[in-house]
């Protein structure tokens, strides 16, 4: 063998290293975009959708909470200043909000405020991000119009309730 076909093949096999490196990172590269495009994906479609199957079962647990605050309500002539006023007369124990199907459901107590002597609001946060959160709310007086309003937002009602995405933009009762 010749030193100029001893060295063809060492160009030969230099240059058949380089291109099963350069596959090899290709195939690592397409690899991870792949993957974080179906994770931003699967994050951005949990994002923009509301997980009506919770919405429904958070609304079903919170009727005993609801009948309960409006019984105190008319039996002392005002509301509760927390949900634990509740308990045992009116409530045995505050019913729990449901898990989601999702892993954006994560609030596991309800968020109460006595708007007025004859006015409360329910709430439970959900699918939080790094600098927003969606709720999904009731009020008893069923007056969504601030948020319906509200060109910072993206609503829906859901029977008496309204689900807000984005709802660190709405004003706090």
């Amino acid at each position: 063998m010749t030193s100029d076909s001893k060295s063809g093949q060492e160009i030969g096999l230099r240059s058949h290293t380089q291109i099963v490196k350069r596959l090899a990172t290709a195939v690592i590269l397409l690899t991870v975009a792949i993957a974080s495009y179906t994770i931003i994906t699967r994050r951005l479609w949990q994002r923009w959708r509301i997980e009506t199957s919770w919405c429904q079962k958070t609304v079903d647990a919170a009727h005993p909470l609801i009948d309960s605050l409006e019984t105190f309500h008319k039996d002392t002539g005002s509301l509760p200043h927390t949900l634990d006023e509740l308990t045992p007369r009116y409530l045995s124990h505050t019913p729990d909000v449901p898990f989601g199907e999702s892993e954006s459901v994560r609030e596991t107590n309800w968020g109460y405020h006595c708007e007025s002597r004859d006015q409360f609001s329910l709430c439970v946060s959900t699918q939080h991000w790094v600098s927003s959160y969606d709720a999904l709310i009731y009020r008893s007086s069923r007056d969504y119009s601030d948020i319906q309003g509200n060109e910072n937002v993206e609503s829906k009602v859901i029977g008496d309730w309204i689900y807000v995405i984005g709802a660190q933009h709405i004003k706090s009762p």
